[in-house]
């Protein structure tokens, strides 16, 4: 390594450092705007989902940085799929706080049923599935694009570095593929959107089970769908010089035969 590739290192990892602090100091603004917002009196709702914010605000800054991927249709396509994963963190942070304060404050009553916990406790039950719901739409029309342009995906932790780094050259270097992990196992989107909907269809005799089956189906099918899209390598997915080449000769051949 030559004296001037190791300063373009050190820039490059001060650089990284900087941006990865101004990434946390944001994200836990969010938390804090929320509880304040609470304390000024605007709806339950409205403060947990600026709270929420947090949990998916590493996967939403990467996913608007994919949309200047140099293969556009790469980046577009896989922010697509890292939204939906903010999704996902947003709607399990939420439940999970919702529960807490319903606890608390059902605690803080000694045993009596507070109205305030009654209302975090509905919220705990409803902003899950939601949640869940938003994000798998957003994954169907991420892999969807993946497979139209015949992308294979490649997504570890190591993407939030590359993205503080602007680094397209190694953009995921870590040895394990976690592109299905972050796509949702099936039987997560089974139990928190069909359980809650088998559960309230027994209670209240109406037809939610049509919908629990049909996403429980459209979940099994996605999940078989997204092995497809898996990339083997980090390179099959991020060798952007040998994707562009390969697309270029693509557009050239069309070019020719029309």
């Amino acid at each position: 390594m030559t004296t001037g590739d190791a300063v373009f290192e050190i820039e490059d990892t001060q650089a990284q450092q900087s941006a990865k602090r101004w990434s946390d100091f944001v994200a836990w603004v969010f938390p804090v705007v929320g509880v304040i917002a609470l304390e000024l009196g605007t709806p339950l709702w409205v403060g947990l989902f600026i709270v929420c914010i947090k949990f998916g605000w590493n996967d939403f800054l990467t996913a608007q940085w994919l949309r200047s991927d140099p293969i556009p249709e790469r980046g577009k396509s896989l922010s697509w799929v890292l939204a939906a994963h903010g999704c996902f963190l947003m709607a399990l942070g939420g439940t999970l706080i919702s529960l807490l304060g319903a606890v608390v404050a059902n605690f803080t009553q000694q045993g009596v049923q507070d109205p305030q916990a009654r209302q975090m406790l509905m919220m705990g039950t409803v902003i899950l599935p939601i949640g869940w719901v938003l994000g798998f739409l957003l994954m169907t029309i991420g892999c969807s694009a993946l497979s139209q342009h015949r992308i294979h995906a490649w997504l570890d932790p190591s993407l939030h570095t590359s993205r503080r780094a602007n680094n397209w050259d190694r953009v995921c270097s870590q040895k394990q593929n976690d592109f299905l992990g972050w796509c949702g196992p099936p039987f997560l989107h089974v139990f928190v959107v069909g359980g809650p909907l088998v559960f309230v269809a027994i209670v209240t005799g109406q037809y939610a089970w049509l919908f629990a089956a049909a996403f429980t189906i459209a979940a099994c099918v996605q999940i078989i769908f997204a092995r497809s899209l898996a990339a083997l390598t980090p390179d099959e997915c991020w060798n952007t010089f040998a994707d562009m080449e390969r697309r270029n000769s693509e557009r050239t051949n069309s070019a020719a035969i029309g």
